[in-house]
């Protein structure tokens, strides 16, 4: 017997497991020595206060919308979000700061805009086969449902 996962375990879940790191890390910047200076730096530099606030609300904010994204349209799908997210984001910087890339780096590219557009091509179509749009057949299903190509007599 199984139980429903609501949203709340996904907010609880990593806030929980984060709590945890940073208590971690906050005990181990002081036992090598440096919390401190960090500290130090931060009320010698109080504009710096400002940017951390803001990096901490963006950051809150954006894993609201990945906790709506899980919820509402899956873990598969937000995954695919999230790393089209970070690939547009990266092909942005790249133009934007003139940034050069070398030939596996944009071999690396190339795979990462082909495996979105097939997951995008597939979930299309998915989508209009749950619709009844009649679709291209060159291939059969068994009883289960698996795809099986026909042999050509």
């Amino acid at each position: 017997m199984g139980y429903a996962v609501t949203l709340h375990w996904y907010v609880i879940i990593p806030s929980l497991t984060k709590t945890i790191i940073f208590m971690y890390a906050a005990t181990a910047g002081f036992a090598i020595g440096e919390m401190v200076p960090a500290i130090n730096f931060c009320m010698e530099y109080p504009s710096v206060l400002k940017d951390v606030l803001i990096l901490s609300l963006t950051s809150a904010i954006g894993q609201q919308f990945i906790y709506y994204a899980i919820h509402n349209v899956g873990s598969l799908n937000c995954s695919v979000i999230t790393t089209s997210r970070k690939f547009w984001t990266l092909l942005a910087s790249v133009f934007w700061n003139n940034h050069p890339l070398s030939l596996k780096q944009w071999i690396g590219v190339v795979c990462v805009f082909l495996g979105l557009g097939l997951d995008l091509a597939e979930s299309r179509r998915n989508r209009q086969r749950d619709r009844g749009i009649p679709q291209p057949k060159s291939h059969d299903t068994n009883q289960n449902g698996v795809r099986y190509h026909k042999k050509q007599s």
